[in-house]
């Protein structure tokens, strides 16, 4: 069954406070979204509400198109790159954007994050690439951040964080997490050596089992 409009409310403002718990944002920064089933809007986390603060009143929904539709807040603003991945990818319902430090660390390198752990590549399709820095809510970000995600799961974004993508939102999550696990490992392996990229048919193997994985 279904989840009813409210209980996707709550669940985006509960992702919003989870991201925040283990510490992949601060303050009041990051941002969450969901489709609603059956329809071409979105629910997406509101602008400057404290995360001890926010509940799914302050969901605000808009049209895939970025549209404000219905609200008491207003709307994220990157609530236009979520709109904007949710067209480009039919495959995608959820969209989570976090600043989590080693992701971040990378993004601010202009580093992608190299396939050489087999276990994330399933998960996340192959490189996580790095979009060009553009001004939040830029069309510069919103089209960088598009293009450089690609068919993958995750994406990161020049000098400001990461934005990984699921089937729900639990999916997003786990490779929100992912990603940042990745990048702690490509960072340390930096700092004792050379990191080597997983071989080829390995990368092949992995990567081609990424559409069935990411719908399970």
């Amino acid at each position: 069954m279904e989840p009813s409009l409210d209980e996707l409310k709550q669940a985006v403002a509960d992702y919003k406070r989870k991201l925040h718990a283990r510490g992949h944002i601060v303050a009041l920064a990051g941002n969450v979204s969901t489709r609603i089933p059956d329809t071409n809007h979105v629910l997406v986390t509101p602008s400057q509400v404290p995360i001890d603060a926010l509940g799914a009143a302050d969901v605000v929904t808009i049209s895939v198109d970025g549209d404000f539709v219905d609200g008491n807040r207003p709307p994220s603003s990157e609530a236009r790159v979520h709109a904007a991945i949710y067209r480009a990818r039919p495959d995608v319902g959820a969209v989570i954007h976090g600043h989590s430090p080693y992701a971040t660390a990378l993004a601010v390198l202009g580093r992608p994050i190299e396939p050489i752990m087999d276990e994330f590549l399933p998960y996340v399709g192959g490189t996580v690439e790095v979009a060009p820095f553009g001004m939040s809510g830029s069309a510069e970000l919103i089209e960088g951040t598009v293009e450089a995600l690609g068919p993958r799961a995750a994406v990161l974004l020049r000098h400001h964080g990461q934005v990984a993508v699921g089937k729900n939102l639990d999916k997003a999550f786990q490779v929100a997490e992912l990603v940042e696990w990745a990048a702690r490992v490509t960072w340390l392996a930096t700092v004792a050596g050379r990191p080597e990229r997983l071989p080829p048919e390995a990368i092949e193997t992995s990567s081609g089992v990424y559409a069935y994985v990411k719908d399970m």
